[in-house]
Protein backbone atom coordinates (compact mmCIF):
# COMPACT_ATOMS: atom_id res chain seq x y z
CA UNK A 1 0.00 0.00 0.00
CA UNK A 2 1.25 3.66 -0.81
CA UNK A 3 1.57 6.48 1.26
CA UNK A 4 -2.10 7.41 1.88
CA UNK A 5 -3.11 10.99 0.42
CA UNK A 6 -4.92 14.08 2.43
CA UNK A 7 -8.37 14.26 1.01
CA UNK A 8 -10.06 17.90 2.92
CA UNK A 9 -13.83 18.20 2.48
CA UNK A 10 -14.68 21.68 3.40
CA UNK A 11 -18.37 23.56 2.92
CA UNK A 12 -21.10 24.71 4.77
CA UNK A 13 -23.18 23.41 7.44
CA UNK A 14 -26.12 20.77 5.95
CA UNK A 15 -24.25 20.09 2.44
CA UNK A 16 -23.25 16.38 3.12
CA UNK A 17 -19.77 16.33 3.97
CA UNK A 18 -19.85 13.45 6.06
CA UNK A 19 -22.24 11.79 3.80
CA UNK A 20 -19.82 12.02 1.03
CA UNK A 21 -17.05 11.52 3.11
CA UNK A 22 -18.53 7.88 4.57
CA UNK A 23 -18.95 6.96 0.56
CA UNK A 24 -15.86 7.79 0.05
CA UNK A 25 -14.22 5.72 2.51
CA UNK A 26 -16.28 2.94 1.92
CA UNK A 27 -19.47 2.87 -0.12
CA UNK A 28 -21.00 -0.19 0.79
CA UNK A 29 -24.63 -0.12 1.96
CA UNK A 30 -24.10 -1.08 5.84
CA UNK A 31 -21.93 1.34 6.34
CA UNK A 32 -23.20 4.41 4.51
CA UNK A 33 -26.65 3.81 5.98
CA UNK A 34 -26.17 1.54 9.19
CA UNK A 35 -22.94 2.33 10.28
CA UNK A 36 -20.72 5.05 8.95
CA UNK A 37 -17.20 6.36 9.74
CA UNK A 38 -18.51 9.76 10.30
CA UNK A 39 -22.21 10.42 11.94
CA UNK A 40 -24.92 12.01 9.66
CA UNK A 41 -27.29 14.38 10.92
CA UNK A 42 -30.44 12.67 11.89
CA UNK A 43 -32.38 15.72 12.70
CA UNK A 44 -32.25 19.73 11.31
CA UNK A 45 -29.22 20.19 13.52
CA UNK A 46 -25.35 20.22 12.65
CA UNK A 47 -23.82 16.66 13.46
CA UNK A 48 -19.95 17.45 12.79
CA UNK A 49 -18.66 19.47 15.81
CA UNK A 50 -15.01 18.40 15.27
CA UNK A 51 -12.16 17.55 12.57
CA UNK A 52 -12.30 13.87 12.06
CA UNK A 53 -10.39 11.72 9.84
CA UNK A 54 -10.40 8.41 8.44
CA UNK A 55 -7.95 5.94 6.41
CA UNK A 56 -8.89 3.63 3.44
CA UNK A 57 -7.40 1.97 0.10
CA UNK A 58 -8.83 1.52 -3.28
CA UNK A 59 -7.18 -0.37 -6.60
CA UNK A 60 -7.91 2.23 -9.23
CA UNK A 61 -7.61 1.20 -13.01
CA UNK A 62 -4.31 1.63 -15.21
CA UNK A 63 -2.61 1.84 -11.89
CA UNK A 64 0.40 -0.15 -11.22
CA UNK A 65 1.20 1.43 -7.93
CA UNK A 66 -0.50 -0.64 -6.17
CA UNK A 67 -3.68 0.01 -3.75
CA UNK A 68 -4.26 3.55 -3.62
CA UNK A 69 -4.20 4.91 0.11
CA UNK A 70 -6.13 8.07 1.49
CA UNK A 71 -7.34 9.74 4.24
CA UNK A 72 -10.25 11.79 4.91
CA UNK A 73 -10.62 14.90 6.54
CA UNK A 74 -13.77 15.75 7.85
CA UNK A 75 -14.85 19.27 9.00
CA UNK A 76 -17.29 21.40 10.80
CA UNK A 77 -19.61 23.09 8.47
CA UNK A 78 -19.26 27.16 8.25
CA UNK A 79 -21.63 29.71 8.31
CA UNK A 80 -23.25 28.23 12.21
CA UNK A 81 -25.99 30.17 13.65
CA UNK A 82 -23.82 30.59 16.64
CA UNK A 83 -20.58 33.07 15.23
CA UNK A 84 -18.42 31.74 17.84
CA UNK A 85 -19.10 28.07 17.40
CA UNK A 86 -18.02 29.16 13.76
CA UNK A 87 -14.72 30.29 14.46
CA UNK A 88 -14.06 27.69 17.43
CA UNK A 89 -14.82 25.03 14.53
CA UNK A 90 -12.09 26.92 12.07
CA UNK A 91 -9.61 27.22 14.90
CA UNK A 92 -9.72 23.24 15.48
CA UNK A 93 -9.61 22.66 11.39
CA UNK A 94 -6.21 24.97 11.61
CA UNK A 95 -4.49 23.21 14.31
CA UNK A 96 -5.88 19.73 13.10
CA UNK A 97 -4.47 20.80 8.83
CA UNK A 98 -0.80 22.00 11.15
CA UNK A 99 -0.31 18.19 11.66
CA UNK A 100 -0.88 17.37 8.15
CA UNK A 101 1.99 18.16 5.80
CA UNK A 102 0.59 17.52 2.39
CA UNK A 103 -3.06 18.12 0.89
CA UNK A 104 -3.61 16.53 -1.86
CA UNK A 105 -7.36 17.60 -2.58
CA UNK A 106 -9.63 20.37 -1.17
CA UNK A 107 -12.97 19.34 -1.83
CA UNK A 108 -15.65 21.92 -1.62
CA UNK A 109 -18.90 20.22 -1.08
CA UNK A 110 -22.40 21.65 -2.04
CA UNK A 111 -25.69 20.28 -2.16
CA UNK A 112 -26.85 20.29 -5.72
CA UNK A 113 -29.96 22.32 -5.40
CA UNK A 114 -28.29 24.97 -3.11
CA UNK A 115 -29.23 28.36 -3.24
CA UNK A 116 -26.49 30.57 -4.47
CA UNK A 117 -27.03 33.45 -1.58
CA UNK A 118 -24.45 35.70 0.10
CA UNK A 119 -24.05 32.89 2.69
CA UNK A 120 -22.96 30.22 -0.16
CA UNK A 121 -20.68 33.46 -1.61
CA UNK A 122 -19.35 34.13 2.24
CA UNK A 123 -17.77 30.44 2.42
CA UNK A 124 -16.26 30.07 -1.07
CA UNK A 125 -14.36 33.33 0.24
CA UNK A 126 -13.79 32.72 3.57
CA UNK A 127 -12.11 29.35 2.90
CA UNK A 128 -10.12 30.81 -0.08
CA UNK A 129 -7.99 32.98 2.44
CA UNK A 130 -8.24 30.27 5.51
CA UNK A 131 -6.48 28.02 2.88
CA UNK A 132 -4.66 30.37 0.12
CA UNK A 133 -2.02 27.28 -1.32
CA UNK A 134 -5.23 25.09 -1.53
CA UNK A 135 -7.27 27.32 -3.53
CA UNK A 136 -4.57 27.74 -6.11
CA UNK A 137 -4.51 24.70 -7.46
CA UNK A 138 -6.06 21.88 -5.31
CA UNK A 139 -9.93 22.98 -5.24
CA UNK A 140 -12.41 20.23 -6.60
CA UNK A 141 -15.98 20.57 -6.37
CA UNK A 142 -18.77 18.22 -5.53
CA UNK A 143 -22.32 18.62 -5.83
CA UNK A 144 -24.19 15.96 -3.57
CA UNK A 145 -27.97 14.68 -3.65
CA UNK A 146 -27.77 14.55 -7.25
CA UNK A 147 -29.97 11.57 -7.24
CA UNK A 148 -30.71 9.82 -11.08
CA UNK A 149 -33.59 7.76 -10.38
CA UNK A 150 -36.50 8.26 -12.90
CA UNK A 151 -38.58 10.02 -9.92
CA UNK A 152 -35.65 12.49 -9.29
CA UNK A 153 -34.77 12.95 -13.06
CA UNK A 154 -38.85 14.04 -13.77
CA UNK A 155 -38.59 15.88 -10.84
CA UNK A 156 -36.02 18.30 -12.03
CA UNK A 157 -37.43 18.21 -15.65
CA UNK A 158 -40.73 19.42 -14.51
CA UNK A 159 -38.99 22.14 -12.25
CA UNK A 160 -37.18 23.01 -15.14
CA UNK A 161 -33.60 22.55 -13.69
CA UNK A 162 -30.96 22.63 -16.09
CA UNK A 163 -27.91 20.61 -14.43
CA UNK A 164 -25.73 21.90 -17.03
CA UNK A 165 -26.82 25.63 -15.90
CA UNK A 166 -26.28 24.73 -12.42
CA UNK A 167 -22.77 23.46 -13.00
CA UNK A 168 -21.83 26.41 -14.73
CA UNK A 169 -22.98 29.13 -12.68
CA UNK A 170 -21.75 27.03 -9.06
CA UNK A 171 -17.90 27.12 -11.01
CA UNK A 172 -18.89 30.63 -11.63
CA UNK A 173 -19.29 31.68 -8.25
CA UNK A 174 -16.89 29.71 -7.12
CA UNK A 175 -13.91 31.20 -9.45
CA UNK A 176 -14.83 34.39 -9.23
CA UNK A 177 -15.38 34.65 -5.21
CA UNK A 178 -12.80 31.66 -4.78
CA UNK A 179 -10.11 34.25 -6.67
CA UNK A 180 -9.51 31.46 -8.71
CA UNK A 181 -7.22 31.05 -12.12
CA UNK A 182 -8.66 28.10 -13.27
CA UNK A 183 -11.98 25.86 -13.08
CA UNK A 184 -12.10 23.35 -10.72
CA UNK A 185 -13.25 19.83 -11.75
CA UNK A 186 -16.79 19.33 -10.58
CA UNK A 187 -18.84 16.42 -10.08
CA UNK A 188 -22.14 15.11 -9.12
CA UNK A 189 -22.56 12.52 -7.18
CA UNK A 190 -25.79 10.96 -4.47
CA UNK A 191 -23.50 9.94 -1.48
CA UNK A 192 -26.73 7.39 -0.34
CA UNK A 193 -27.25 5.57 -3.81
CA UNK A 194 -30.40 3.79 -3.20
CA UNK A 195 -30.93 1.10 -6.17
CA UNK A 196 -28.44 -0.53 -8.68
CA UNK A 197 -28.24 1.35 -11.09
CA UNK A 198 -28.19 4.85 -9.06
CA UNK A 199 -25.72 2.79 -7.13
CA UNK A 200 -23.36 1.55 -10.13
CA UNK A 201 -23.12 4.83 -11.46
CA UNK A 202 -22.16 6.65 -8.46
CA UNK A 203 -19.47 4.27 -7.82
CA UNK A 204 -18.22 4.44 -11.06
CA UNK A 205 -18.22 8.66 -10.05
CA UNK A 206 -16.38 7.43 -6.54
CA UNK A 207 -13.63 5.93 -8.49
CA UNK A 208 -13.37 9.10 -11.03
CA UNK A 209 -13.35 11.40 -8.26
CA UNK A 210 -9.98 8.90 -6.58
CA UNK A 211 -8.31 9.04 -10.04
CA UNK A 212 -8.07 12.67 -10.66
CA UNK A 213 -7.03 13.05 -7.02
CA UNK A 214 -4.39 10.39 -7.34
CA UNK A 215 -2.99 12.33 -10.36
CA UNK A 216 -2.77 16.23 -8.33
CA UNK A 217 0.54 17.37 -6.93
CA UNK A 218 0.01 17.51 -3.02
CA UNK A 219 0.55 20.99 -1.75
CA UNK A 220 2.38 21.94 1.57
CA UNK A 221 -0.11 24.07 3.54
CA UNK A 222 0.75 27.64 4.60
CA UNK A 223 1.36 28.73 7.95
CA UNK A 224 -2.28 29.61 8.60
CA UNK A 225 -3.96 31.85 11.03
CA UNK A 226 -7.91 31.36 11.57
CA UNK A 227 -9.43 34.65 9.62
CA UNK A 228 -12.57 35.67 10.95
CA UNK A 229 -16.18 35.09 8.76
CA UNK A 230 -18.48 37.39 7.49
CA UNK A 231 -20.87 36.70 10.28
CA UNK A 232 -18.05 37.28 13.00
CA UNK A 233 -17.08 39.88 11.39
CA UNK A 234 -20.64 41.80 11.28
CA UNK A 235 -20.82 40.73 15.27
CA UNK A 236 -17.74 42.24 16.10
CA UNK A 237 -18.66 45.75 14.35
CA UNK A 238 -21.52 45.63 16.70
CA UNK A 239 -20.05 44.98 19.55
CA UNK A 240 -17.27 48.35 18.63
CA UNK A 241 -20.53 49.96 18.07
CA UNK A 242 -22.00 49.67 21.60
CA UNK A 243 -18.44 50.66 22.55
CA UNK A 244 -18.17 53.47 21.07
CA UNK A 245 -21.71 54.54 22.34
CA UNK A 246 -20.99 53.84 25.83
CA UNK A 247 -17.76 55.86 25.40
CA UNK A 248 -19.84 58.52 23.88
CA UNK A 249 -22.05 58.33 26.59
CA UNK A 250 -19.38 58.64 29.00
CA UNK A 251 -17.49 61.44 27.68
CA UNK A 252 -20.81 63.14 27.53
CA UNK A 253 -21.47 62.51 31.09
CA UNK A 254 -18.01 63.41 32.26
CA UNK A 255 -18.23 66.84 30.37
CA UNK A 256 -21.71 67.47 31.78
CA UNK A 257 -20.08 66.75 35.13
CA UNK A 258 -16.77 69.09 34.68
CA UNK A 259 -19.61 71.96 33.58
CA UNK A 260 -21.77 71.43 36.80
CA UNK A 261 -18.21 71.78 38.31
CA UNK A 262 -17.27 74.79 36.71
CA UNK A 263 -20.41 76.61 37.40
CA UNK A 264 -19.99 75.59 40.97
CA UNK A 265 -16.38 77.08 41.74
CA UNK A 266 -17.28 80.06 39.77
CA UNK A 267 -20.01 80.66 42.12
CA UNK A 268 -18.19 79.80 45.46
CA UNK A 269 -15.29 82.52 43.68
CA UNK A 270 -18.06 85.17 43.10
Amino acid sequence: VTLDMAILLIGSTGNGKSCFGNFLINPADDHIWQQPTFATATTNMPETDDVQEALSSIKLPDCDAGDFSFRVIDTPGLNDKDVKVDLRHMIGLIEALQKVELIHACILVVKFESKIDAQYVSTVQYYSKLLPSLFEKNVIVVMTAYSTDDRSVKIRERKCINTDEVKKNTLKVIVENGCLTYEPMLFLVDSLPYDDEERKLNLKERVTILQYINSLMPVELDSSKVAKTQYIQQSDQKTIKKYEGEITGYNERLQQTQEQYATKLQAIEE
